[in-house]
């Protein structure tokens, strides 16, 4: 996921749609790594539950499940993204650097979030960058309006609230925490 962020953020910047198409398709091949994941979910409850020694796991295996839950969500906005970027190029839109520069921090994000799974206390790791690219998207909303950048930035907020809440955060606390994000960014 986190590459496919990074290649649309390339494509953005170098106005490539063939890269823009790439990403899309590598968004598109997620599915197959999702659907391992689920049946390593599954068989993880299962031992979970069916062996005594393992079944102080269970909650491990339920974090999982949940954040894997937020994963899809986020795949599926990322692949919305790839579609609004290259739509973008297409229509030769403009698109403001800063829009690449979100997607590199949601990918930074992405990558996080396995240790901040593995570690709570590390989620910030995981929320510094997702709301960053949130707010740095919303700020340019405020140099254009173009349809294809409300779409990019929309995604990138919805993307932002699913890495935030497979962090542990409720919706009500991400949907907030993304809602301040400008204000952090113009602090």
């Amino acid at each position: 996921l986190a590459g496919v962020l990074e290649d649309v953020a390339d494509a953005l910047a170098d106005r490539i749609r063939e890269a823009a198409q790439a990403a899309l398709a590598r968004g598109r091949g997620i599915e197959e790594l999702e659907r391992n994941l689920d049946e390593a979910l599954v068989a993880g409850r299962e031992t979970a539950l069916l062996a005594p020694p393992r079944r102080r796991l269970l909650g491990t295996v339920d974090l999982y499940a949940d954040a894997a839950a937020q994963i899809d969500l986020a795949v599926r906005n990322v692949r919305v993204l790839a579609r609004g970027a290259r739509r973008a190029i297409d229509l030769d839109e403009n698109v403001p650097p800063d829009v690449a520069e979100a997607l590199r921090e949601l990918a930074a994000a992405v990558r996080a979030l396995g240790t901040a799974l593995d570690d709570p206390d590390r989620a910030g790791a995981v929320r510094e960058p997702a709301l960053r690219a949130a707010g740095r998207a919303t700020l340019v909303l405020e140099s254009t309006g173009n349809m294809s950048v409300s779409v990019i930035v929309g995604q990138i907020r919805s993307t932002a609230v699913d890495l935030l809440r497979g962090s542990g955060m409720s919706f009500d606390e991400a949907a907030e925490a993304v809602r301040g994000a400008v204000a952090e960014i113009e602090a």
